[in-house]
């Protein structure tokens, strides 16, 4: 995925290239998030299992500082 930078020391975790299969070869949405935001985020599981619908927003700032609904 082009704009993100993983962590770099990850020796015996998965590679980006494994983790975006993961993503791939989920069967559901939520699945596919379940890898997805933490990769990304670095969120913990405890943090990650706490979110639900009505705490996600679906406005977000880009880079350049323009905010975008989606």
């Amino acid at each position: 995925m082009p704009g993100i930078t993983p962590i770099k020391d990850l020796k015996g975790y998965l590679e980006p290239e494994q983790v975006e299969r993961l993503i791939v070869v989920a069967t559901n949405p939520r699945d596919a998030l379940l890898v997805r935001i933490p990769w990304r985020t670095g969120i913990r599981v405890s943090e990650l299992i706490g979110i639900n619908v009505s705490g996600v927003s679906h406005h977000w700032t880009s880079p350049g500082g323009h905010t975008m609904a989606r």
